[in-house]
């Protein structure tokens, strides 16, 4: 019989047949298994029948190992790394600090020109307009490092802006250079502008008119020597030969020594060019001159020296004695609050603060306002030039000058006329060949006003006496007199000021050489005095 034919299906324990897949033979009649380890035989067809099943089952062993080797890697490598450690959460921020607002910076206005206003009285001003008027907190004085750059700062009442006016010290004549290109919206001026400076402005800009020019108080230049020294008074003339290098012995004019020590400030100062026009009126200068910068060095050094000379502006005078000056057909005259104000002493001289007109800047329009009121005007007074306050009854009462010389010379009419009055401290001018007042004169006649108020019902008027210079014959500036003296009463009577009556005197009694422009108009002029018992019944009312 033949022989059945099988695979032993006993994998792993079987290697001889089942692994090897070796192909048993068993007879016909005996049992179907394998003769090594006994295990039921697979038919041979049956095997040759399922080979896809044997295909996937080793398929699936594969995967099987493939899942089982990646879990143990995986086992491994969590066994092996390091325990994480606890991170801590992230710290708060801190709190934001709050941000304070962001100060805005403003410039108001620039003012530029002479130091001597520089120094002390515009900074002393401007501080007081921020303060009082604008009424801005923490205002102070902050000096540049270049000597020559002022700012006042403060806080607007919010906080909210930082405010500023910014101040450059020149000399008068740059100031209006300043002014007129627009760099400075201020001129600070220690004299008068002249017609060829005032072309700088074009003729557009009146730069004379009132609501340009303005006169913010008096000054003067003061020739001064030390209190040892035995010199008392000079006329002008020996002042320009002096300062001219003239003298090869100042002993012939009392000094004690023949040579003199003098001092003076800069060229382009306002000081020294109001002193070159009026004094040295185109003469050569000595070489010998110390030019100094400021007044109180000057004072200093000519305080020690009784051969010293010095010039200085009138808050500079300091401990040393002010030479009495005068000219031909004039007394001397020293500066003084008196001989200022009324602008008698020949180096007197105004000071000025010069604007583009009214309406451009309504800083600039509110600082001159502030400047020209009472207030402002205290305020020039307490830095030691000659303001116009009257606010107070002692300011207004010392504008009386109850002891005023009259000059041995005057004429009788005039004697008869004022001999019991008192004199007003300050002369009311006007502009050349008319009776049109000056821009100080528009100031003064409301200071005279104040100080008015109650006299008429003591019985007390203002009494106007006329002058003109010697421009013109005697009859016309008799009569041209008359009617200067007659346009300021006109001017009282609107402000409701008595008016005991109105006077000329023609180019009688000068105040100062008619040889110049500065003498004429210092000698165009109405006097002002208080009398009493001559006041005129008031009209009236319409």
């Amino acid at each position: 019989m033949p022989a059945r034919r099988g695979f032993c299906p006993n994998y792993g324990n079987c290697p001889s047949r089942a692994d090897t897949r070796e192909i048993i033979e068993i007879p016909e009649g005996k049992d179907f298994l394998c003769p090594d380890c006994g295990t039921p035989l697979v038919p041979e067809e049956e095997a040759l029948r399922r080979p896809r099943k044997r295909g996937k089952r080793k398929v699936f062993l594969l995967l099987l190992l493939f899942l089982l080797a990646a879990t143990g890697v995986g086992l491994w490598l969590s066994l092996r790394r390091e325990p994480q450690r606890a991170v801590a959460p992230p710290p708060e921020p801190p709190p934001t600090a709050e941000i304070p607002p962001r100060v805005l910076e403003r410039t108001l206005f620039t003012v530029s020109g002479s130091r001597i206003l520089g120094e002390k009285l515009v900074p002393d001003l401007v501080l007081a307009f921020l303060s009082e008027d604008l009424r801005l907190k923490g205002v102070a004085i902050r000096k540049g490092k270049d000597g020559r750059s002022v700012a006042v700062v403060g806080k607007s009442p919010n906080g909210s802006e930082e405010l500023s006016v910014r101040l450059v010290l020149s000399s008068t004549s740059d100031g209006w250079k300043e002014l007129a290109a627009g760099a400075a919206q201020v001129a600070m001026a220690f004299r008068k502008i002249t017609p060829e400076e005032a072309a700088l402005f074009g003729k557009g800009i009146n730069i004379t008119a009132p609501d340009s020019e303005h006169v913010i108080g008096v000054s003067g230049i003061a020739a001064i020597v030390s209190p040892a020294s035995p010199v008392s008074k000079l006329s002008l003339g020996e002042l320009r030969k002096l300062f001219g290098g003239e003298v090869r012995d100042a002993r012939s004019l009392g000094f004690p020594q023949a040579k003199v020590v003098l001092s003076a400030p800069p060229d382009a100062s306002g000081s020294w060019q109001l002193f070159s026009r009026r004094v040295m009126a185109g003469s050569p200068v000595s070489v010998d001159i110390a030019r100094r910068e400021g007044g109180a060095e000057i004072s200093s050094r000519v305080a020690g020296d009784a051969q010293a000379l010095g010039l200085v502006d009138f808050p500079h005078i300091g401990a040393c004695k002010a030479l009495a000056l005068y000219e031909k057909g004039t007394h001397p005259l020293s500066p003084s609050f008196a001989s200022l104000e009324s602008e008698a002493y020949l180096l007197s001289t105004r000071l000025y603060l010069y604007t583009m007109g009214s309406g451009r800047n309504p800083d600039v329009d509110a600082f001159v306002q502030f400047v020209l009121s009472d207030r402002g005007q205290q305020q020039v007074q307490q830095t030691g030039f000659v303001g116009a306050a009257t606010k107070t009854e002692a300011g207004a009462e010392s504008l009386i000058q109850p002891a005023a010389e009259i000059p041995r010379d005057a004429p009788a009419g005039y004697r008869e006329l004022v001999k019991e009055g008192n004199r007003v401290a300050f002369d009311v001018r006007f502009r050349t060949g008319s009776a049109e007042l000056d821009n100080k004169a528009l100031v003064d006649i409301r200071r005279l006003a104040k100080l008015m108020e109650g006299k008429n019902e003591k019985g007390e008027a203002v009494l106007l006496v006329g002058f003109t210079d010697n421009v013109g014959d005697r009859a016309y500036n008799l009569r041209l007199s008359v009617e200067r003296a007659q346009s300021v009463g006109q001017a009282l009577r609107v402000l409701g000021i008595p008016v005991a009556a109105t006077a000329g005197e023609g180019d009688q009694m000068p105040v100062a050489s008619n040889d110049t422009e500065e003498g004429r108009e210092k000698n165009r002029r109405v006097e002002l005095w208080i009398v009493r018992g001559k006041a005129p019944t008031p009209s009236p009312e319409p």
